[in-house]
């Protein structure tokens, strides 16, 4: 320990330590220094001295192990009576208002009231006019009318653009006459004309999907952009007829005579064309039952 020494209270004390005599009271043997730095070295001349350390207000003493601090505290005293009761604090501010709570469910429904009684009844009305029996007379006429227009609509009609499909409209037993008869665009298909004339007749743009044309005369038709797949023409003229742009995709044409027909751009894929006359047919970008276009006769 440093063995530097404040400013001694008092004149040398005589006892070899050169600090000067910092005793407090001689009675009780203690001194006093301003820090633990200013304690001298604790050896036999300093041992027993006790020293009160003014930057830690503690006391230090000289034992046989070296300085030791020196707990002065007594024991705690007795618990003291509760003191009165402080002045009320003044009220804190309210709090926030909590949220809303949910909704209870529904009463039931009150019981209806009473009927009213019933109110006073209306003038009468002032009479009406006559009615316009011819005007009613007319409308009658013209309802009559409407319904044969319905009827015609629903029935076959052998016009063009018209609807005849499945109907039996030919046999060979009972050939009927429809030479010359403009049906463009009819709807034919699955219809039965065995045996019927059908000379001149103007088919273009017909659909014939799956009719049955056997030894029925088409010479000189008008079969242009129709469509003939599946369509049966056994042992039927096509003579001089027009099948320009035809689709005749797997129809049956076993026997049928087509001499000088204009075959251009028609498709025969896949058609039956055994003992069919092809003598002097107009070709060019025809397709062929094998599916490819020539533009001279294949057959």
């Amino acid at each position: 320990m440093n063995s530097d020494v404040t400013v001694p209270n008092d004149a040398d004390n005589s006892d070899g330590t050169d600090e000067g005599n910092n005793e407090i009271d001689d009675e009780w043997d203690v001194y006093y220094v301003d820090s633990n730095s200013d304690l001298p070295d604790c050896d036999s001349v300093t041992q027993g001295r006790l020293y009160y350390v003014s930057s830690t207000s503690g006391f230090e003493a000289c034992t046989f192990v070296g300085w030791t601090s020196v707990d002065l505290t007594g024991p705690d005293g007795e618990i003291g009576l509760p003191g009165s009761d402080g002045a009320n604090g003044a009220d804190g501010a309210d709090g926030i208002d909590g949220t809303n709570g949910t909704n209870g469910v529904d009463g039931t429904n009150g019981l209806d009231g009473t009927s009213g009684t019933n109110g006073v009844d209306g003038a009468d009305g002032q009479d009406g006019v006559d009615a316009d029996l011819p005007y009613i007379a007319s409308l009658e006429v013209r309802i009559t009318s409407l319904e044969s227009d319905l009827v015609n609509a629903t029935s076959c009609q052998l016009v063009a653009w018209g609807k005849c499909g499945g109907e039996i409209l030919s046999s060979v037993s009972n050939r009927s006459d429809f030479s010359g008869m403009s049906l463009t665009g009819i709807d034919l298909r699955n219809a039965d004309l065995s045996g019927a004339n059908l000379s001149n007749v103007d088919l273009s743009y017909a659909d014939l999907t799956d009719a049955y044309f056997y030894m029925t005369n088409l010479s000189g038709a008008n079969l242009r952009g129709a469509v003939l797949r599946t369509t049966e023409f056994w042992a039927s003229d096509l003579t001089n007829a027009n099948l320009y742009g035809a689709d005749l995709t797997n129809a049956d044409l076993y026997g049928a005579y087509l001499t000088g027909a204009d075959l251009r751009y028609a498709d025969f894929t896949g058609a039956t064309v055994t003992s069919a006359t092809f003598t002097g047919t107009i070709w060019y970008q025809t397709v062929w039952t094998d599916g490819v276009s020539y533009n001279t006769n294949q057959a």
